[in-house]
């Protein structure tokens, strides 16, 4: 086999991986580039006493069920409440903003 093809078989291996990569994990890096992921609305309950929130397991506000992964790292400004509305691609955190308990324990009940 010529230096040519072994080139150009690698470079084709690399991008076939590197978009089996892109679609398939899911990193906020990933996510926010991702045109399959649909930015979405989510609630969840967090820790008091920290603004660097991990694991979070946040409600579809819609059904009022758990989202069927957890947003690996969430950053927050306020260390006295605990209740988050999460604006989110995947694992893309665009904002937060804290809500009242009622506006969660609604979203909730779905």
């Amino acid at each position: 086999m010529s230096t040519f093809k072994k080139v150009m078989l690698t470079v084709t291996g690399v991008i076939v991986v590197a978009i089996f990569a892109f679609f398939f994990v899911h990193t906020p890096q990933t996510d926010r580039f991702n045109p399959f992921i649909q930015k979405t609305t989510s609630y969840a309950k967090v820790k008091k006493g920290t603004q660097n929130y991990y694991q979070v397991q946040a409600i579809n506000p819609k059904t009022g069920k758990n989202l069927s992964y957890k947003l690996s790292e969430v950053g927050g400004y306020d260390d006295s409440k605990e209740y988050i509305e999460i604006t989110h691609k995947g694992q893309y955190v665009e904002k937060i903003s804290y809500i009242s308990k009622k506006k969660f324990e609604k979203a909730k009940q779905k």
